[in-house]
Parts: C-alpha cells; structure tokens; sequence
C-alpha cells in the first residue's frame, strides 16, 4: 500500500518485515489481525481497518498503531 496515511504509520503486509531499529516498539507476534482497529470477518486474508477508510489490510500486516485486542 503506497496510501500517504499507511507510509506515515509504517505499514507492511507481513509483520516479518517491520524495521525493529525504526519500531522499536513492535511487539513479536503482533499483526493486524490480532488488532483492535481490524474490521471485517474473521477468515478473509485482507480486511478493512478503522486507520484506512476504503481501503483493505493484510491481516498478516502491522503497522505502529497496532492496538492488542480487548
């Protein structure tokens, strides 16, 4: 995803390639989807997130407003 808001928040499609030195705040094992801010049905492999209006996640993605769910 090249959205200006996805760059801004360090967003990748797969968790494995988050830059550790440039977030250093990942947590391992973290995705989005085991995010609060993920939307949709469990079982689909992009899915809209409440960060990026219209647009679909990896749920293998990340980005730095990862938020563990409730």
């Amino acid at each position: 995803m090249k959205d200006p808001a996805a760059v801004a928040l360090g967003y990748v499609e797969n968790a494995a390639q988050v830059d550790v030195k440039k977030y250093p705040g990942f947590v391992k094992g973290s995705t989005c989807e085991n995010c609060l801010l993920l939307q949709g049905s469990a079982g689909n492999n992009y899915r809209p997130c409440s960060l990026f209006p219209g647009k679909l996640v990896s749920v293998s993605g990340w980005c730095k407003s990862w938020t563990p769910e409730m």
